[in-house]
């Protein structure tokens, strides 16, 4: 388990809060590329059925994901039919069950750092109604009580990000999530979709 978080990890939950307090970060592909810390590798984009576009560039191994067993990538979606398009960031530790580089990174760190408070959100249905169904004598399930979970934390602008910390089992942050789904009319792709 670390017992404090390394300097990669800062960085990028750095970035994460950068997207998420900053006005039009997550609209720009090369501002992205800045915050991070790393360079998108070009890709070609793809077409579903209905006419909409998707592009997947992961980052390429530097700065803070030149770190052993970190990933990260930008996912841009299209969605015509509903006239909106996304865009993500998704960083992510790499895990290996079996292998000795296996590290913890307690969510009770990662809260301190990112400083706002985490709030337990179950991550599916069942999980849901395991709380619900909870004896009234057993105190609600906590953010740092050794359930999955994710940390939710809403973008402070309409053209600013979401950032999602995913928490799984022992509390340990494994990925940070962190985009938004936008309306066509109201903010243009043209700096993140490319050709």
């Amino acid at each position: 388990m670390a017992t404090r978080l390394p300097p990669h990890l800062k960085r990028l939950i750095d970035a994460a809060k950068r997207l998420n307090e900053e006005p039009g970060l997550i609209l720009d592909r090369e501002k992205i590329e800045e915050v991070i810390g790393a360079r998108l590798i070009g890709s070609s984009p793809t077409w579903d059925s209905q006419g909409g576009r998707s592009l997947v560039e992961s980052f390429e191994k530097d700065g803070p994901l030149a770190a052993p067993l970190w990933r990260g990538r930008v996912v841009y979606y299209d969605y015509k039919a509903s006239e909106t398009w996304s865009v993500s960031v998704e960083l992510g530790y790499a895990q290996n069950l079996v292998g000795p580089e296996l590290m913890c990174y307690s969510s009770r760190l990662v809260e301190a750092y990112w400083g706002k408070p985490f709030i337990y959100r179950p991550p599916d249905v069942h999980a849901q109604l395991q709380e619900w169904a909870r004896p009234s004598h057993l105190p609600p399930t906590g953010p740092h009580d050794g359930q999955p979970y994710t940390a939710i934390f809403t973008a402070l602008h309409p053209d600013s990000a979401n950032v999602n910390f995913k928490v799984g089992p022992e509390t340990c942050v494994d990925r940070i999530l962190i985009g938004k789904l936008f309306k066509s009319k109201e903010y243009g792709d043209d700096r993140i979709y490319h050709e």
